[in-house]
């Protein structure tokens, strides 16, 4: 099962970023046979910005940004869109295979794959003694 976490991911940013606000995006995540799909809206990211990152708590995070690509010799005489990151993290359960997860960007939209995990039995062997 993959459910967003509550409380907003710390992240680190780098200097020259920081003016930059952090929103959040809409996903829609949907159930198969096989795995669970989530496609998210990442409008202006570009391939190249979004990273997608398992991390030690299991937490599946995406993160991106939106920056602005007019050239140094452009000035703004009235502004209203922003640059800005985009994060949300997902925790994900053991019965997704963390090893087969794979994402694509297309036209604004990325999808990732979360494959479940084969179900494992194994046997244990009872020894004598104490």
């Amino acid at each position: 099962m993959v459910q967003e976490t509550k409380e907003l991911v710390q992240e680190k940013v780098a200097p020259e970023e920081t003016t930059k606000k952090t929103v959040g995006f809409p996903v829609d995540i949907y159930t198969g046979k096989n795995a669970y799909y989530l496609e998210a809206s990442l409008p202006g990211a570009t391939q190249e910005s979004i990273e997608v990152t398992i991390d030690h708590e299991k937490r599946l995070v995406i993160q991106g940004s939106v920056k602005d690509d007019k050239t140094p010799e452009v000035k703004p005489v009235y502004k209203e869109f922003e640059t800005y990151n985009y994060k949300r993290a997902f925790h994900i359960d053991d019965k997704i295979d963390i090893n087969q997860i794979d994402a694509a960007y297309k036209e604004g939209i990325l999808s990732i794959t979360l494959p479940l995990a084969e179900p494992v039995t194994k046997k244990i062997e009872v020894k004598t003694g104490a």
